[in-house]
């Protein structure tokens, strides 16, 4: 596993670089950006165009990143509710990250401490200048639940998101959480294989514990 290139910004002013190391650095909100560039949040070493083009097969590597909001014309983060069916798997060998989401999805305690505020990060149909292009996720390691903030550019192949995604095509919190978590891991390429169990942890700062089912037969 590689390791991160980009901070994970948390609201101690904390970030993490690196498997180890912890260091604290400046923190800057959505609140803090200059008036009339709201729109314009950017972070440009979240893992994107860089760690895709790692990715070894055609088949799942992005062609393009482009803005959540330029993919369709009336963009959201959550359409009415949350479930398991909002979350599909794309291109990513990531099947156990998307288990995990499936049963995130039905806890809504647990949801709404992994994406806090969702309709506060929501686009606003009625004040499309309020649209600040930042989205703010809680992941559960060392110890203590770390802040994780992505922009809205998403891995595309023909205007149609790579990865993990949404029934609705204008829905957008599982591909932004999936980004979140991929930055928090160091890029998209980390997520290709895992664990459902380890990403419980991170969603819920529980203890996941595994059962083996065996085959037997059955008299009739």
């Amino acid at each position: 596993m590689s390791h991160p290139t980009d901070t994970i910004d948390t609201k101690d002013g904390y970030f993490v670089q690196g498997p180890n190391a912890i260091q604290r650095t400046e923190v800057r909100g959505p609140e803090e950006t200059a008036p009339g560039k709201r729109n314009s949040f950017r972070r440009s070493r979240i893992p994107s165009d860089q760690c895709i083009s790692r990715l070894q097969s055609s088949s799942t590597r992005a062609s393009h990143v482009e803005a959540s909001r330029e993919l369709c014309d009336n963009p959201h983060f959550v359409v009415a509710g949350f479930n398991s069916g909002d979350v599909h798997q794309g291109a990513l060998g990531n099947c156990w990250f998307v288990a995990a989401t499936g049963n995130l999805a039905q806890e809504k305690e647990l949801w709404e401490r992994v994406i806090p505020n969702a309709k506060e990060q929501d686009w606003d149909d009625d004040d499309k200048s309020s649209y600040a292009g930042i989205f703010h996720f809680r992941f559960w390691r060392f110890g203590e639940w770390l802040d994780v903030v992505v922009d809205d550019r998403l891995p595309t192949v023909n205007n149609k998101l790579t990865y993990t995604h949404s029934q609705e095509g204008n829905e957008f919190w599982s591909a932004l959480l999936e980004k979140a978590y991929a930055k928090l891991a160091g890029c998209y390429e980390n997520l290709d294989g895992g664990n459902t169990a380890d990403a419980l942890v991170d969603f819920t700062g529980g203890v996941a514990e595994g059962s083996t089912y065996r085959t037997r037969r059955i008299i009739s």
